[in-house]
């Protein structure tokens, strides 16, 4: 182990942040598995570094096609680490982080918390900045914003777990059901639910608390399509994609979305091109003002009527094999390699 370390400190090293305290850790080792084991077969060697559920950094040392998988890390496969100035420390040795991809999807990774910890250390990342991170996770707050810019969104309410059940029904009932809960600040479809009635709503809402203490609630667009649209920049070139779409029957929620018999996706939606062009200034718009950094998915609902929505943004998109956002930037000319490349020749 101490030869391994002594190897880790030759050189500064590219690493992967993978796991997290959130609730969508098992998402983020999948999206890291597929990033790590594609930069290998390219000829990059990336450091894993695994953050458990109670915060503890690791470097983690096994088979990396298994980070992805459900069983915890045997402790043969674990190092112990803690960030440092310009790096971590590892067996008292101190090894030199030139950039990090924080893949980390959610609560305390992708709300801006990982990038600011990254930043009080001196250390290089990958991606949206702190105040864009905390901005696009909550569903409120981006709402507000894109409104500020003049980009539609579905009148929308907050329900907390404070407010009491009558309270609840009462602010459900200025938009009406069916409608579409979700917390503010959770992706991959965590806690999210629909709800047809009270009934059902406060049913599904109790179920959800343990995940988060603030919902937001918004209708149910039930002719809706779910159209996706992928933003990338580094190495000098700039992408936003043509929107794919994701095709579902009913509420597209956290197992629909992770079954192996989910939703159908498709990287290039069938929309006409003013839908098309409509969405990519959309995103333009918001990449100009969150200043999205190198990456990021924008997700929008198109109605019957040809009425588009903004739904929300996801400053680390999905990554994994059953992912829309890598579909989306191969359709734009961006494959893989290409994509994990440039980013590793950038960093914040």
């Amino acid at each position: 182990m101490k030869k391994y370390v002594e190897r880790l400190k030759e050189s500064p090293q590219s690493a992967v942040i993978f796991g997290g305290r959130g609730c969508e850790a098992s998402v983020s080792g999948k999206s890291a598995m597929r990033f790590i084991c594609e930069a290998k077969e390219a000829g990059i060697e990336l450091l894993p570094i695994f953050i458990n559920a109670d915060g503890a950094f690791f470097i983690y040392r096994g088979d990396p096609e298994k980070i992805g998988g459900d069983r915890p890390f045997p402790e043969s496969e674990l190092i112990a680490a803690e960030p440092t100035f310009g790096g971590i420390r590892v067996l008292g040795e101190k090894i030199v982080i030139d950039t990090v991809i924080p893949i980390l999807h959610g609560d305390h990774g992708e709300d801006g918390e990982i990038q600011g910890m990254l930043s009080s250390f001196g250390i290089r990342y990958v991606g949206a900045d702190t105040v864009c991170g905390a901005v696009a996770a909550d569903k409120i707050y981006t709402k507000a914003v894109a409104s500020s810019f003049g980009i539609p969104t579905l009148p929308h309410v907050l329900i907390t777990s404070r407010m009491t059940e009558d309270e609840i029904c009462r602010r459900i009932s200025e938009i009406g059901y069916p409608v579409f809960v979700k917390p503010c600040r959770l992706g991959s479809s965590v806690g999210a639910f629909g709800a047809r009635d009270d009934k059902e709503l406060i049913t599904l809402l109790l179920e959800n608390l343990s995940v988060a203490e603030r919902f937001m609630a918004e209708p149910c667009l039930l002719s809706k399509r779910e159209l996706e649209c992928a933003y990338f920049s580094a190495a000098g070139r700039t992408v936003i994609s043509a929107p794919g779409e994701v095709l579902c029957d009913g509420f597209y929620d956290y197992n629909l979305k992770y079954s192996p018999s989910g939703a159908e996706i498709r990287p290039i939606a069938d929309v006409s091109e003013k839908i098309k062009s409509t969405v990519i200034g959309y995103t333009s718009v918001l990449a100009e003002a969150l200043s999205f950094g190198h990456m990021a998915r924008v997700d929008y609902f198109l109605t019957g009527d040809g009425e588009i929505y903004l739904n929300e943004i996801n400053t680390m998109p999905g990554l994994t094999s059953g992912s829309l956002y890598p579909l989306m930037l191969r359709a734009s000319g961006v494959d893989f390699a290409s994509f994990i490349g440039a980013l590793l020749s950038e960093g914040r």
